[in-house]
């Protein structure tokens, strides 16, 4: 009994001794400390730089920053510089388990260009609490050794080799320059960071050369990458995910942030990889994102199981939300949930263009006021359905939902619609390349000039088509179905109210190009339904 009870005491002797070690020592850093007398756990003997304080730290410490400022000078480093030692004043190497955290009011103040703050090769670091100001300066250019001039890009926080279970929290980063935060240079190694509850503001940089304009909140971001909650104002660039290589990026998170006044892209997935067609992203959503006067909302240009949803985008010079095949392949979308509004040109676009775009599902989206169509698509086997676009299409003749080009593209119970403005000039248009596009159920209600546009092939009316009139007591205009099959045949518009009697209300036979349009008067405050069918001429 006596050895049991003593192995215990050891045990939980041994356990105390472990923990205390895990908990680790608090450094303190105060504006008035001093490196050369500053003691490891003494507050009244704190450290006078950050550097200091990390140089003298172990795995599970904290080192403290005391309220007040912290003037850095910030190291430009060439992206083409091989010196792995050639970083920012402040810099963790190697180092593990370790947390920097800022008492109110503690402030890092850096002027001019260049990195701040690197991580190097380190694991399971916490930052949180600390205000990064700089003066927002422009980036530099330096002299490759072929000649070449190149911009000199930097980040405030700037991770460079392979870092792993990085949290960012409640730091503040105003006037940064040009990234924020960024896994800057390829390889983009680091992955498991966590950014929350941050804000971003005044942030970017608009005279890079090569690159038009950048400078993002954050960007480089990797594998295992949590970025949410956070504030983004007044910045050239919000999130941006990009990579100039083959490695596969998965497992990422965008969500409820919020985004106002920004000058470029709000959030965007580049996928400018150097082998195409490459698998480069993957497992990606971008969800619950509030977007508020932006130039371009949501931008993603390749990639395998995206999922964007439930995001908010009001007010953009451009596109809302474009998914386009530009970059890299695109297959698997879910586009779910969204609000899109106020869009100079279109509200959501899904289209395939270098590369090819399949598998996409559009669905219970609300579009409303865009200068172009409300929802355009491409690409094959695309599924639109459930969703309500309004008063889209003012700047010239678009619709409620456009479809470019492709095969398998399903159209099904959308509510299209104008409401105190004739923006929607037609309900439905299908363009020249489409196939066998199919329509079900949408609801379309007093477009300008048609009801539905059809140049494609073989477009099936076989499923159901439902119209209603004005709601404002409006009386509607003739309508137009433009129904396109084969040469010569006949084919028969059917019409009821309740989708089980259906009645013959027109019939015509195509024309050369296998066209043939249906007219109809709709009665007020009355919902009918069509369905036409196509036999050979006798």
């Amino acid at each position: 009994m006596k050895i049991c009870l003593n192995r215990f005491l050891a045990v939980f002797l041994l356990g105390c001794i472990l923990s205390l070690r895990l908990s680790g020592t608090v450094l303190y850093v105060s504006p008035g400390g001093n490196d050369e007398t500053g003691e490891r756990g003494n507050p009244e003997r704190p450290f006078r730089t950050i550097q200091k304080a990390f140089d003298l730290s172990e795995s599970g410490d904290q080192v403290l920053l005391s309220s007040g400022e912290y003037l850095v000078t910030p190291e430009v480093v060439p992206w083409y510089d091989p010196l792995p030692e050639y970083m920012a004043p402040i810099q963790l190497v190697g180092k593990s388990h370790l947390t920097l955290e800022g008492e109110s009011g503690a402030i890092i103040v850096h002027k001019g260009a260049g990195d701040v703050f690197t991580l190097k090769d380190c694991t399971n670091i916490v930052v949180q609490g600390i205000r990064f100001q700089g003066d927002k300066p422009s980036v530099p250019t330096g002299e490759r050794e072929d000649g070449k001039i190149s911009p000199l890009l930097f980040s405030t926080i700037h991770f460079r080799g392979d870092c792993d279970r990085i949290k960012i929290t409640d730091c503040v980063f105003d006037k940064f320059g040009n990234h924020a935060i960024s896994h800057l240079w390829s390889p983009k190694a680091t992955k498991n960071v966590e950014i929350y509850n941050c804000t971003f503001t005044d942030g970017g940089a608009v005279n890079v050369h090569n690159l038009v304009i950048d400078g993002a909140a954050v960007s480089g971001i990797g594998s295992d990458w949590k970025v949410h909650h956070n504030v983004i104002t007044e910045c050239q660039r919000g999130l941006e995910i990009e990579c100039i290589s083959k490695t596969l990026k998965k497992n990422i998170l965008l969500s409820e942030n919020t985004l106002t006044n920004m000058y470029d892209y709000g959030i965007m997935l580049f996928a400018n990889c150097s082998e195409k067609p490459s698998l480069t992203y993957q497992d990606i959503t971008i969800s619950s994102n509030i977007l508020q006067d932006v130039h371009y909302g949501i931008l993603i240009t390749g990639g395998d199981k995206l999922r964007v949803i439930s995001n908010k985008v009001d007010h953009s010079e451009e596109v809302g939300i474009g998914i386009m095949s530009s970059f890299d392949e695109l297959s698997n979308l879910e586009v779910f949930g969204n609000r899109v509004s106020n869009c100079n040109q279109r509200g959501i676009q899904v289209v395939e263009q270098t590369y090819d775009l399949s598998n996409a599902h559009i669905h219970d989206n609300y579009v409303e006021v865009t200068g172009n169509s409300g929802i355009l698509v491409s690409g094959d086997n695309i599924m639109v359905e459930k969703n309500e676009c309004r008063n889209c299409g003012w700047t010239s003749l678009y619709g409620g939902i456009e479809v470019n080009f492709g095969t398998r593209i399903m159209v099904c119970e959308n509510n299209l619609y104008n409401r105190n403005y004739s923006f929607m000039k037609y309900g439905i248009i299908i363009r020249e390349r489409a196939q066998g596009v199919k329509l079900f159920r949408n609801r379309i209600v007093d477009p300008v000039i048609d009801l539905i546009y059809d140049l494609g092939e073989e477009t099936d009316y076989g499923f159901l088509l439902g119209f209603q009139s004005s709601e404002q007591g409006k009386i509607p205009s003739i309508n137009k179905i433009y129904s396109v099959g084969l040469s010569k045949y006949k084919q028969k518009l059917y019409i009821s109210e309740d989708m089980q009697n259906w009645t013959l209300f027109q019939e015509g036979e195509s024309d050369e190009w296998g066209e043939v349009c249906f007219e109809f008067f709709c009665p007020l405050h009355r919902q009918m339904f069509f369905r036409a069918e196509q036999y050979p001429s006798n």
